[in-house]
């Protein structure tokens, strides 16, 4: 099943697992162009994830699973990605002004 989701803005989202497996709704998963501002996503699980020119400003990616997303030109300005696992991410020309990056690795 494929689902096309097309201008779509989200303000404050929460995520939860609540009996389902965030690992394989998000693991992959193309984001491209979302606006996810302020969004509220610690812990979450999107490796591999298509995440270019996404906007995730002031969100919370606290020790989020980010290895090998694709995280160009993506604005992360004050986003809190404290303990986030990075490794492999491409982040070129990404905004990160104010972005808190303590721990990440």
């Amino acid at each position: 099943m494929k689902i096309e989701i097309k201008s779509v803005y989200f303000n404050k989202v929460i995520l939860t697992a609540e009996g389902k497996n965030l690992k394989e709704v998000l693991e992959k998963a193309a984001f491209d162009k979302f606006n996810l501002y302020s969004a509220y996503l610690p812990k979450a699980i999107l490796k591999r994830a298509k995440l270019k020119e996404i906007m995730l400003k002031e969100a919370n990616l606290q020790g989020a699973d980010l290895r090998d997303a694709d995280l160009s030109y993506a604005d992360l300005n004050g986003a809190d990605l404290r303990g986030a696992y990075l490794n492999g991410a491409n982040l070129s020309e990404a905004y990160l002004s104010g972005t808190n990056l303590s721990g990440a690795n």
